[in-house]
């Protein structure tokens, strides 16, 4: 700052300017730190969902397995998600954070899942859930591996 003739004093044209690239020059290093922190939340909470589901998947096999025994592996798991809200072993099936939908990729016991990330499922129980999400993490592991 300098003191102009008529003693009044403040800022040059140009210290704003400097002022003003220093702070654009802070904004543009934000953003992508802000679009990295909220994938990284969707990648945190689509993993928290994912176990959730997982848990309540070995929680209805092992009801089922000590419910009726002599009952076959397979037979145990649950036909679809939505039979683990109505035993209540989930209050609901959880949107996917990473497609937006609560459509989950829905494993059997019977899938083959050495082929690939390409799955087919038959159908028959589910053994195991999936995001539908292409791509990957900021970590750098498939989505489909989540």
């Amino acid at each position: 700052m300098r003191r102009t003739d008529g003693g009044r004093r403040g800022l040059t044209f140009v210290e704003l300017t400097i002022c003003l690239v220093i702070l654009s020059y802070l904004v543009v290093m934000a953003v992508p730190l802000t679009e990295n922190t909220d994938r990284r939340m969707r990648e945190l909470a689509a993993r928290t969902s994912l176990r959730e589901m997982r848990k309540a998947i070995d929680r209805y096999h092992e009801l089922e397995l000590s419910r009726a025994s002599g009952v076959d592996d397979r037979a145990a798991y649950p036909k679809s998600l939505g039979e683990l809200v109505d035993r209540r072993l989930l209050r609901k099936v959880p949107p996917d954070p990473l497609t937006g939908s609560a459509d989950w990729v829905v494993l059997s016991t019977t899938d083959d899942t050495r082929s690939g990330h390409r799955l087919v499922t038959d159908g028959q129980n589910v053994f195991d859930v999936r995001t539908r999400a292409s791509g990957r993490t900021l970590d750098g592991i498939d989505y489909a591996d989540l």
